[in-house]
């Protein structure tokens, strides 16, 4: 059973790289979600015309490329992990995915030059918009745990 939480905590973080990371709404019906597979995409630019390009913030762009590599790195050693039993694996893939997870924070915090940028909201003359981090980052860090939990199993023992 420690075994699959390893494997289903692997999973988990890939799954969580086309979820969104990070969006937004308004009360008009207008919304936006950002997956990670979709900013680090977009953290090559976009080509507007020739010689014309579109390019996120630096910071963003390293902290979505880290975050990327991070994460899907985290979950093939957490697979890998509880596939052969290898305890370290496991516990290396969840910290890879945590030091992910804060590298994506870092990144967009760095865009929104502070933490207003993780959530909140405003609302002016019955118009009112939402924003923040999405349900992607918590899968994500539920794959962590998972992936942490299982390299933590004690051994049962032989009879």
């Amino acid at each position: 059973m420690a075994k699959a939480l390893s494997i289903i905590g692997g999973i988990g973080s890939w799954v969580s790289i086309p979820l969104p990371w990070w969006s937004a709404s308004s009360s008009l019906g207008l919304s936006v979600s950002l997956s990670l597979a979709s900013l680090e995409s977009l953290s090559r630019g976009i080509e507007l015309r020739p010689g014309v390009t579109l390019s996120l913030q630096p910071e963003l762009v390293a902290g979505v490329q880290a975050a990327f590599a991070l994460i899907l790195l985290g979950g093939i050693l957490g697979v890998t992990g509880g596939v052969s039993s290898k305890r370290v694996l496991e516990a290396v893939g969840g910290l890879l995915t945590i030091i992910g997870i804060v590298a994506f924070l870092y990144g967009l915090i760095s865009l929104g030059k502070g933490t207003w940028i993780l959530g909140g909201s405003f609302g002016l003359l019955g118009l009112s918009v939402q924003w923040g981090v999405s349900y992607g980052i918590l899968v994500a860090g539920i794959s962590a745990i998972l992936m942490l939990a299982s390299s933590s199993r004690k051994p049962l023992p032989h009879r």
